[in-house]
């Protein structure tokens, strides 16, 4: 059985390297501003679907009605590069574990698949954007257009996704 739980768009690694923190919407110890979000509201991925049950991951222990380490999806890499991207590295509705999967430097790269937006339907998921507006992304879309939708400032202009 799977169920849908609700995920922030946080960017904080777990060793606090610096230069990465702060480009999504909430992260450890507290959120943006809505002055913080430069991109725009609209365009700014706050909320995601994520389902449970079924997926797993053992990268981290289970907490809260069994999900592991936190409920969130990040764009926590210094490049944008899609193979870089951390937790949008994966497409939507991709999968939790990959094995065999490393990174680059430090324990929270090498785990970017813990937090994968998906869901319990087929096509893609729901977002909920910082505006308040919600959003069905395809899970064919561009990964770098997801990873950007999660940062607050990076400057990128967006078109149509």
């Amino acid at each position: 059985r799977l169920w849908t739980i609700y995920k922030t768009s946080a960017s904080n690694l777990a060793d606090g390297r610096t230069g990465i923190r702060y480009r999504g919407m909430f992260g450890y110890n507290g959120a943006a501003k809505i002055r913080d979000i430069k991109d725009g509201t609209s365009v700014t991925i706050a909320v995601c679907e994520g389902a449970i049950g079924g997926r797993t991951s053992d990268a981290y222990t289970p907490i809260w009605g069994g999900y592991r380490r936190y409920g969130t999806f990040a764009v926590n890499h210094p490049n944008i590069d899609a193979n870089h991207i951390n937790n949008a590295r994966y497409h939507i509705n991709g999968p939790v574990h990959v094995p065999g999967m490393t990174g680059a430097g430090t324990t929270a790269d090498n785990r970017h698949h813990v937090g994968v937006a998906s869901s319990v339907h087929e096509g893609g998921i729901h977002v909920l954007m910082g505006d308040g507006s919600t959003r069905f992304l395809s899970e064919n879309m561009d990964k770098n257009t997801y990873a950007l939708l999660t940062r607050i400032n990076d400057g990128q202009v967006l078109g149509e996704y």
